[in-house]
């Protein structure tokens, strides 16, 4: 695999023979004052000490199949009430019934 060194304002200016390097099997390593910041490959290309996971994951992502988390925890969404469903509905029928008769 051949890798070609860019630098960011080179990549900026002739990003569209970067991409076509990369659609040809090669890599565009793009540097910033002489040091590596970046790589461009495509994304079946498994990289070095990547696992295969990881590798599926990514590519995955680069097709748009899935769209990777940010490491965070989700949270539970607010106003949803925990229990019974049938209880909830029987309790928002009652409050609404109460609204319309003028009850608070």
């Amino acid at each position: 695999m051949k890798v070609v060194p860019y630098g960011v304002r080179e990549v900026q200016a002739q990003i569209g023979k970067a991409l076509r390097i990369v659609e040809k099997g090669g890599t565009v390593l793009v540097t910033s004052r002489g040091r590596p910041v970046a790589m461009i490959v495509a994304p079946d290309v498994k990289l070095a000490g990547e696992s295969n996971e990881d590798w599926k994951l990514r590519r995955m992502a680069a097709e748009g199949r899935i769209i990777p988390g940010n490491g965070r925890r989700i949270r539970r969404p607010r106003g949803y009430l925990l229990g019974n469903v049938s209880n909830q509905v029987i309790a928002d029928r009652i409050a609404r019934q109460n609204i319309i008769e003028g009850r608070s």
